[in-house]
């Protein structure tokens, strides 16, 4: 991975208990559904992949790796590959190729509230591992990135992460120009541009509210 990353793995990794860093084995118990998901997260971003939520109900849910579909949806009909003639100008309906994430991954678990013993009544989250190999139907392994952060889900649970979306919010919130805002946080972050650029998008929303009231209290000023 990145070596300008390395750091904020390094302290995702320390902030979270030694022992979710170990492989998962059925019958794990766990008090409530946040602690059990931070687990199966914990331990995706130390092994480079993110599991994902499937069916999931009030007493059960099940996780997939992140590559668990075997086809891409593709609504809009594109291409598979983008195709371009002698001079690079492009012909296909798709512009550009992109990462497919469809690998058929077997990878599953589930988490069922249920009796942690026989013999006791006590009921908890307990774990049940299906399979732990990044295999698809077809028995070809699946690889992954060598960067984890790759997966927005762990770009999010990362303290630099958290730290960019209140400087975001503050941003938007005082009417700082959205250039001017990228640029600080591209200068001072650790994402790239585009991920600066998802971030203020998300914040923007939050903070409609919040900017409409400063709008008003700016225009009462001048009247």
């Amino acid at each position: 991975m990145p070596a300008h990353l390395r750091p904020a793995l390094e302290r995702a990794i320390a902030a979270v208990p030694e022992h979710w860093l170990l492989v998962l084995k059925s019958g794990e118990v766990f008090e409530s559904k946040e602690v059990y998901k931070k687990r199966l997260q914990v331990f995706a971003l130390a092994q480079g992949f993110a599991a994902v939520v499937g069916r999931s109900d009030k007493e059960c849910s099940m996780f997939h790796c992140i590559h668990h579909s075997a086809e891409t949806r593709n609504d809009r009909g594109l291409e598979p590959r983008v195709v371009r003639d002698e001079e690079g100008k492009v012909l296909s309906n798709r512009q550009r190729d992109a990462y497919c994430k469809k690998k058929d991954c077997l990878w599953l678990c589930y988490c069922s509230f249920k009796t942690v013993s026989r013999g006791t009544e006590k009921r908890g989250w307990v774990l049940t591992v299906k399979y732990l190999l990044h295999l698809s139907s077809d028995g070809i392994e699946n690889l992954m990135p060598t960067n984890p952060f790759f997966y927005r889900v762990h770009q999010k649970a990362t303290y630099e992460y958290q730290q960019l979306v209140a400087a975001g919010k503050k941003f938007r919130t005082a009417i700082i120009p959205y250039l001017t805002t990228r640029r600080v946080l591209w200068a001072g972050g650790l994402w790239d541009d585009s991920a600066c650029e998802r971030l203020l998008q998300s914040c923007q929303n939050a903070s409609l509210s919040s900017r409409r009231y400063a709008h008003s209290q700016w225009r009462s000023c001048l009247s």
